[in-house]
């Protein structure tokens, strides 16, 4: 039974459970258009201080502690691609607070030690590799050709182009700008 449910994104990332991709989906594809398009639209809505609906998403929640990505992958892994990029920024103008309270919507950490348990988002296998590496908070912003014994160069390609594009989009922000980019972001429903 499907149970329609309106939910800001910042909801989303605050769940205690894993968001998994099942094998039997298809891999991560967006491309630069579509990443554009994300993000022209959260800098529409940030402008004028609205709401963005994000289309609708469907998890198999069968599994209380792990919801299935049905249908929304491509959205949802592009949108914590882009609080990556935003943590690095919040890094980079020194904002700590800020960059620890976004690694908090893209990974569980452990109370005690304060490192990465896990991933919040289970990605596709196909860049599920570095897209681990990138989300620990540890992230020195390379991108590895190979982890451990583990060619990743392909994965890599693809999630650095990504990346690269979406941080060069909010690099010209300063702390106030970010703090709003980051209210829209987590505002937006689906």
């Amino acid at each position: 039974m499907i149970i329609p449910k309106y939910t800001p994104l910042g909801d989303l990332y605050k769940s205690n459970a894993v968001l998994s991709v099942p094998k039997y989906q298809r891999t991560f594809d967006w491309g630069k258009s579509e990443v554009f398009e994300m993000i022209t639209d959260l800098k529409t809505a940030m402008s004028a201080e609205k709401q963005m609906f994000l289309g609708t998403f469907v998890f198999d929640i069968s599994n209380k502690s792990d919801y299935k990505i049905v249908d929304g992958q491509q959205r949802i892994t592009s949108f914590t691609l882009l609080l990556i990029a935003c943590r690095q920024l919040a890094k980079k103008l020194k904002f700590h607070a800020l960059a620890q309270e976004i690694q908090k919507k893209i990974s569980f950490t452990d109370e005690t030690t304060g490192e990465m348990v896990s991933e919040r988002i289970l990605v596709s296998s196909s860049i599920s590799d570095v897209f681990k590496h990138i989300a620990d908070e540890s992230w020195d912003g390379e991108f590895p050709t190979k982890i451990g014994n583990k060619q990743v160069k392909r994965q890599s390609t693809k999630l650095k182009a990504l990346y690269g594009f979406m941080y060069e989009e909010i690099s010209h922000f300063g702390k106030s700008d970010l703090t709003s980019f980051l209210k829209t972001v987590y505002s937006t429903y689906v």
